[in-house]
């Protein structure tokens, strides 16, 4: 399930999030973001593409019918650490 991670420091770029094909199944996924000392923020969109052409919409097409999780990406945990230091 594709998402996009953000923070206030980093770019926008899409990942893509392991699926949990049942209650129990549970995946790490590591995906570096860039944060500032002080308040910065880390959040999570998931809005449906285009189609291949860039203007339509699958929703468009089947209107009515769930082509997606309303739950995704369903996030368990999120851990923040240090992943390494600029060297000078």
């Amino acid at each position: 399930m594709p998402a996009t991670p953000t923070s206030a420091s980093t770019a926008a770029r899409r990942v893509g999030f392991p699926h949990r094909f049942h209650e129990n199944n549970f995946w790490e996924l590591a995906v570096p973001v860039w944060l500032k000392k002080g308040r910065d923020t880390i959040g999570f969109r998931s809005e449906e593409l285009p189609n291949f052409d860039g203007t339509t919409y699958a929703s468009d097409t089947f209107p009515g019918v769930l082509l997606r999780s309303r739950y995704a990406p369903l996030i368990d945990r999120i851990t923040v650490a240090l992943y390494a230091r600029e060297v000078h």
